[in-house]
C-alpha cells in the first residue's frame, strides 16, 4: 500500500473511533496516537528522520486534524509513539521546505508552525514506502 492509502485508512479508523466514542459517552476509546503513528512509520518503512517529520506532519494534519503544528507538537507526537525525537525539528521543516516538500500557506504568517506536504511531498512519501 502506498502511503496516501494509509493514512486515508487511519484518517477513516479515526473518525470511526470518534463516532464510536461518542456514541458510547466515552466508554470506547480512541486509537492511542503514539501507537498509531509508530505502527505507520514502521510499517511503512520510514526510517530517515525527514521522511519521519514529513510524515509526522501529514499524519497531524490529516488523521488527527491537527493544523497548527509547531515542533514541540511534531516532538510530542514521537515521543507518544515511544521513538527518539529527531532534535532540530526547525531545521527539518526548513530544509523539507527547500526541497520543496512543505509549503507554508500565507495565512500561517511564515512560521513553520503552520507547514503543509506539497504535492511532491505526498509523492515523495509514495515513493518511499511503495
Amino acid at each position: 500500500g502506498s502511503w496516501s492509502m494509509v493514512i486515508e485508512r487511519l484518517r477513516q479508523a479515526r473518525e470511526a473511533a470518534l463516532e464510536a466514542a461518542a456514541e458510547a459517552i466515552g466508554k470506547a476509546g480512541l486509537p492511542e496516537r503514539g501507537a498509531a503513528f509508530r505502527q505507520l512509520l514502521q510499517g511503512s518503512g520510514i526510517d530517515r528522520r525527514p521522511d519521519q517529520v514529513l510524515a509526522a506532519i501529514h499524519y497531524l494534519r490529516s488523521v488527527e486534524g491537527i493544523h497548527d503544528s509547531p515542533p514541540r507538537v511534531i516532538a510530542r507526537l514521537f515521543e507518544d509513539a515511544g521513538l527518539e525525537g529527531p532534535g532540530n525539528i526547525s531545521l527539518y521543516l526548513n530544509r523539507l521546505r527547500e526541497r520543496g516538500l512543505l509549503e507554508i500557506p500565507e495565512d500561517g504568517d511564515g512560521r513553520n508552525r503552520f507547514a503543509v506536504l506539497t504535492p511532491a511531498g505526498r509523492e515523495h512519501l509514495d515513493e518511499r514506502t511503495g
